[in-house]
């Protein structure tokens, strides 16, 4: 049976959506209808599989049947990288891990991108992804499942795939325009890196990169080079040891505080709401309040290299325009990774102040 009609087969159960795309491969074709999923972006994220034979009878003697899974076992565990590409530059951590019954390999993707302009915030984007092998027809099929609410579906292309480069290529996707195709290419670097490369297709026209992402196990042995990405760290104003200069301010208790009533509450409204309009401009990176000894009321880390840029930031906040507290300011140095912290902590906070 070919690929066209094992696919078409295969999915004979499965939605009438998937089955109307499968319906329209032109005779003669690979099995891959299309998909594109430009509002989810990022390329899907887990990771291949080579197509395991049945184990055949040779005069009486049984073969072992080779193990389905043995081209991605490598990926269970955790994985961090960096990503580039259409949404911008970041970093990526990706967990695999065998779930039920180890009849299927889930995967957990989280990518945050750094703002690409000064007064709008970086991206967050999650999705997750299985990875389940059919033993009748011994091919594994990856299913990716998007945050926007996209359902991405692809098989491993026996015909593209070597055993250093795995290739997905799309069969139909859910909730977008079935028009597209999608590709997804896994280059395994040795047993703890890997880089995966998606790859979209308008209607009619070539494939073209979309993104690439470049991980390396976190468990990687000790001394092993971490993955170095130009593009994310010239945006986040790193130097060549992935730090730069901060202002941190110290708010403390003035002499005259606002007394409590409606006014005090809404300068604390304001307060909150100034913080994240700074956050969002990519100016604060890091805030919070200190236990109050010897005054000392709360902390701003602000992504500016001098006091002189620092202090009409802070001016804006109502607690010191009505006096409640007094800012001092210092420079630090430290790490340029912590302008990233905004974003990741979108994802988990189930409510703004």
């Amino acid at each position: 049976m070919d690929e066209r009609s094992l696919f078409i087969d295969f999915w004979t159960n499965e939605s009438k959506t998937t089955r109307n795309v499968l319906a329209r491969i032109p005779e003669g074709s690979d099995y891959r209808p299309d998909p594109k999923s430009r509002t989810a972006r990022l390329a899907p994220a887990a990771v291949c599989a080579l197509f395991a034979f049945a184990a055949p009878m040779f005069a009486g003697e049984t073969v072992a049947t080779p193990d389905p899974w043995a081209p991605v076992r490598f990926l269970v565990g955790e994985w961090n990288g960096s990503a580039e590409g259409e949404p911008g530059s970041g970093v990526v951590t990706r967990r695999y891990d065998f779930v039920l019954s180890e009849r299927y390999i889930e995967e957990r993707n989280v990518s945050s991108y750094a703002p690409r302009e000064a007064d709008k915030p970086g991206e967050v984007h999650e999705h997750r992804s299985f990875l389940s092998y059919d033993r009748t027809r011994a091919v594994l099929i990856l299913r990716q499942f998007h945050e926007e609410g996209f359902v991405n579906l692809y098989a491993l292309s026996a015909v593209a795939s070597t055993p250093t480069k795995l290739v997905f290529e799309s069969v139909g996707f859910e909730n977008f325009d079935n028009a597209w195709k999608a590709r997804e290419t896994y280059e395994i670097v040795s047993a703890d890196e890997f880089t995966e490369t998606f790859e979209l297709a308008p209607p009619g026209k070539p494939f073209e990169v979309y993104s690439r992402n470049r991980f390396r196990r976190s468990a990687a042995a000790p001394g092993s080079p971490a993955i170095f990405d130009e593009v994310l760290a010239k945006s986040v104003g790193a130097d060549e040891h992935g730090m730069r200069k901060y202002v941190l301010v110290i708010l403390k208790s003035s002499a005259t505080p606002v007394p409590a009533g409606p006014e005090r509450d809404e300068m604390f409204r304001g307060h909150f709401a100034n913080m994240e309009r700074l956050s969002a401009e990519g100016k604060l990176v890091l805030a919070g309040p200190l236990d109050g000894v010897d005054g000392w009321r709360g902390l701003f880390v602000l992504a500016v290299a001098t006091i002189d840029e620092a202090k009409p930031l802070v001016a804006t906040d109502p607690v010191v325009l009505k006096g409640e507290m007094v800012p001092e300011f210092r420079t630090f140095f430290s790490s340029a990774a912590i302008q990233l912290i905004p974003e990741m902590h979108k994802k988990v906070a189930k409510k703004s102040f």
